[in-house]
């Protein structure tokens, strides 16, 4: 897990720097009185290196944890759709094809950051959560992407997309929700829930009074090892 701590550490550097970055332009455009097409092109490539950065590095975690298929598929999408999108802003969007490319990968990029950062989330529990919202997520990229490609004249296949969406989100935040409740409401035999382990010796959790009620620093925690 070094790589991905690593990853996630780059990653919120640099959140913070393209924020500032976007802001700064916001408010050279607000004391200029003049938001020009470089000052959108610019924000837009900031948002969505903001965006395919943080997909990625829950792709590299997600391998980290064993699901190298998904995790490395969404390295992929991250790149390529950081590549079209940039690709169709900084080109004014003149071009349909790419204009219909760059839309699809953003769709894509949307769903994969959800359902990376859900498994990130994920500790083992309420599977079909997860389940329903990758069908959820799949189904609604399928369906706008068509969407996007044929132009259809009727409204239903946006409805369904819609609907697609809007049970993809759902999923997303109840599943964090539902780990919550039962991680609360488990109560461990014998009132103990062992931590860690070093041979014969266990760090346990405790609510009876025999524990210690140690208090930490911010940022500190506590290592089990063996004395040299």
């Amino acid at each position: 897990m070094i790589a991905g701590v690593r990853y996630a550490r780059l990653f919120w550097i640099g959140a913070p720097g393209a924020v500032v970055l976007a802001a700064l332009i916001g408010i050279s455009a607000l004391l200029r009185s003049d938001f020009t097409e470089t000052d959108g092109q610019v924000l837009l490539t900031m948002l969505v290196l903001l965006v395919s950065s943080g997909t990625a590095v829950a792709g590299f975690t997600i391998a980290e944890r064993g699901h190298e298929p998904v995790g490395w598929t969404a390295v992929t999408v991250a790149v390529l759709s950081f590549f079209f999108i940039g690709t169709a802003t900084w080109t004014s969007f003149d071009d349909e094809t790419l204009n219909k490319l760059a839309g699809t990968f953003a769709l894509g990029l949307v769903a994969t950051l959800l359902g990376t950062t859900q498994l990130v989330l994920h500790r083992g529990q309420h599977d079909w959560a997860v389940l329903v919202t990758w069908t959820a997520l799949l189904l609604a990229f399928a369906t706008t992407s068509v969407g996007i490609w044929e132009e259809p004249a009727g409204d239903g296949l946006w409805k369904v997309a819609g609907s697609c969406w809007i049970v993809g989100v759902m999923g997303w935040v109840l599943l964090p929700v539902l780990q919550r409740f039962t991680a609360a409401a488990v109560v461990p035999a014998g009132g103990l829930r062992v931590l860690a382990a070093l041979g014969d010796v266990e760090l346990v959790a405790t609510r009876s009074g025999d524990g210690l009620d140690l208090q930490l620093e911010r940022g500190e925690r506590l290592l089990l090892r063996r004395r040299n």
